[in-house]
Order: C-alpha cells, then sequence, then structure tokens
C-alpha cells in the first residue's frame, strides 16, 4: 500500500454493523487520524483503522438472546 510504518504504529480495529456508506467509513478514517495526530502527535503512515462488519442477528448484550432477533424468529 506504499505506507512505510515506524515501530510506533497502532492498530485501531472496529466492529460494526453494515449500515455506515462508503464515505461515512472514509471520514471516519480521516478524523481518527486527524485526531491521533493532532493529540498525540502520531505520524499518519502509523495509524491503520479497520472495520468488521457484521449482522444484527451477530449481536447479544447479554442473557444469552439473540438481541435484534425478534423472539418469534429465534
Amino acid at each position: 500500500m506504499n505506507v512505510e510504518r515506524t515501530d510506533d504504529v497502532v492498530f485501531i480495529h472496529i466492529l460494526a454493523n453494515r449500515w455506515r456508506d462508503t464515505p461515512t467509513r472514509q471520514a471516519l478514517y480521516r478524523a481518527i487520524a486527524d485526531q491521533l495526530t493532532a493529540r498525540p502527535g502520531m505520524r499518519r503512515e502509523d495509524i491503520q483503522v479497520f472495520i468488521s462488519n457484521n449482522d444484527k442477528h451477530d449481536w447479544s448484550f447479554g442473557n444469552g438472546v439473540a438481541s435484534y432477533v425478534p423472539e418469534a424468529d429465534a
């Protein structure tokens, strides 16, 4: 990808649903890089962000229940 990293590289892994479009994701990547270069002064090249997508039925917020799946479909 033509990115030269240092030993200060940071990997940011975001687990998220698929409802964000590409322009929104691109804005998120820029905002993260902007914030981390402003404070604490990281190099943009040392910031790698990746999003793992999933669907609503992949989430359980507790009690062993698929939180977004209606009881009739479970």
